[in-house]
């Protein structure tokens, strides 16, 4: 197949760079013949009812690419297609002629967070079933190799992940969804701790050498603050040292055989 026509790849995708426009057709701007669908903006030529105030160029450009790269491929490209029922908005909905199941694209440039993917991710529960969904990525080796993981750990469907160097999909080589993936946006983020002596904070109370008293305790943003202090009243708990079972609690480590309590009995 030949490479798509430009009213092809603005009803794909809505937006053709001027970089692209010249490296697959050798046009310049002013080489187009502009039709009441285009509007030229921002170094882009847009398709009007997509413009959506020309935002996300990177982005855009990027879906784009795969479309150009792919579509001489026999890979079909579907319209515009709503929110999934659990939220999620993939960038296409493409078809083959040898897969099982529709395939959502996804692109990535590299700049969402390890939580946005968390995020997007969770968006797809329940797809499984349904769709494949494939990632063509923007970004080097590192990026690549923290996708992969991202994926591996979260994603609820069967998945691809491609550079966008060489965006090739393989209809029958998909990798497993995860086992188990655990909803709310911050359900696998470690809690830190954090400990205040006397009103003043110190990485390491065991450091101190002393007998301490947790008076108060604060959760907040995944975050535990630990209010502690010297006193008279301090014996009645367990000492903040390095073996002690009340550290191993709040450090997370598995010290001696049990946890104590404020009144220092094992539970």
């Amino acid at each position: 197949m030949k490479t798509p026509t430009i009213d092809q790849v603005l009803a794909a995708t809505g937006y053709l760079s001027e970089e692209q426009l010249w490296r697959y057709y050798h046009l310049r701007p002013q080489d187009l013949a502009m039709t009441p669908e285009m509007l030229w903006h921002n170094r882009g030529l847009w398709h009007v009812e997509r413009f959506r105030g020309g935002h996300r160029l990177r982005h855009r450009a990027l879906v784009t690419e795969v479309y150009l790269t792919t579509a001489p491929l026999g890979i079909h490209w579907g319209q515009v297609m709503p929110p999934l029922p659990g939220g999620a908005c993939p960038d296409a909905i493409l078809t083959l002629d040898n897969a099982a199941r529709p395939v959502l694209l996804e692109v990535d440039t590299g700049k969402e967070t390890e939580r946005q993917w968390r995020q997007k991710l969770a968006r797809y529960q329940g797809t499984q079933d349904q769709y494949y969904l494939w990632v063509v990525a923007d970004g080097g080796p590192r990026r690549l190799k923290r996708l992969r993981l991202w994926l591996a750990a979260r994603a609820p469907l069967p998945w691809q992940l491609s550079s966008s160097a060489h965006p090739t999909l393989d209809p029958a080589t998909w990798e497993r969804p995860a086992a188990t993936v655990r909803t709310g946006e911050c359900a696998d983020r470690p809690w830190r701790h954090r400990y205040v002596v006397d009103g003043q904070e110190v990485p390491d109370p065991a450091r101190l050498g002393c007998e301490l008293e947790e008076y108060a305790e604060e959760r907040r943003h995944r975050t535990v603050i630990h209010y502690l202090r010297r006193g008279s009243r301090a014996k009645v708990f367990p000492r903040y040292g390095r073996n002690s079972p009340k550290t191993a609690r709040i450090l997370g480590e598995s010290v001696g055989s049990g946890v104590e309590d404020h009144d220092g009995h094992q539970r």
